[in-house]
């Protein structure tokens, strides 16, 4: 009697190719950008990250600009909003508490550590827009900030499109409005927390309620605007 063939294995390809998996992957390639100088992440990368085939990484994106863009598109349509909405309620909140100076202070401190940690995204142009010397300036380079802040950072943004840093579809309004936005929100969470903690503390915090935002299926977000 021969040996029966053994049966063909059958792999399950349904999660590989769907929208879910995609987003496992747009997540893991988000925060290695977070915590990189520059460069771009290797498709590799991503799914050693995503504990995924290097070839569903590939499938999903085939190139390492690819998934680039659609990081910086998911960043500046998705995410940003999602803080702008949660950041509105907390402001109001803020002003009952604290005094303009304080979330002026803070506003100066958790900008400057936003473009650190996220400077994988963004270039050397809007870094050092901080690096002059803000401090002891007075309130009214808050507001002065404010008003210069939106043409400065349209044209980082139109600069990094032409090298290909940012996505070339994305309105320049837009991404500056939202972007101020993230800034405005991060400032306001720290400020109300415990002030004897390290400012580093505050900003991990919002970093951590970033990325958990990011990962929520999508509509998640508008809970946190109740």
């Amino acid at each position: 009697m021969e040996p029966q063939a053994m049966p063909a294995m059958i792999i399950d390809l349904s999660f590989y190719q769907s929208q879910p998996c995609r987003e496992k992957i747009l997540a893991a390639a988000f925060q290695l950008y977070a915590q990189r100088a520059s460069g771009l992440v290797a498709l590799s990368e991503a799914a050693r990250a995503a504990q995924l085939p290097a070839a569903v990484v590939a499938w999903h994106f085939a190139t390492e600009e690819k998934l680039r863009g659609q990081v910086l598109q998911r960043f500046f349509r998705w995410l940003l909003p999602s803080v702008l909405l949660l950041s509105q309620r907390r402001f109001r909140l803020a002003q009952r508490t604290f005094s303009e100076e304080e979330m002026i202070q803070t506003f100066f401190r958790v900008l400057s550590r936003m473009l650190q940690r996220y400077r994988g995204l963004f270039s050397e142009d809007l870094r050092a827009l901080m690096a002059g010397g803000l401090q002891n300036r007075g309130t009214s380079l808050f507001y002065e900030l404010l008003e210069n802040f939106t043409p400065e950072l349209a044209a980082t943004i139109r600069e990094g499109q032409a090298k290909g840093h940012f996505n070339p579809d994305l309105d320049q309004r837009t991404g500056t409005t939202l972007l101020k936005s993230l800034v405005n929100g991060g400032a306001v969470q720290c400020v109300m927390l415990d002030a004897a903690e390290d400012p580093s503390f505050y900003f991990e915090r919002l970093c951590e309620h970033a990325l958990d935002l990011l990962l929520a299926e999508p509509g998640d977000w508008r809970c946190w605007a109740e």
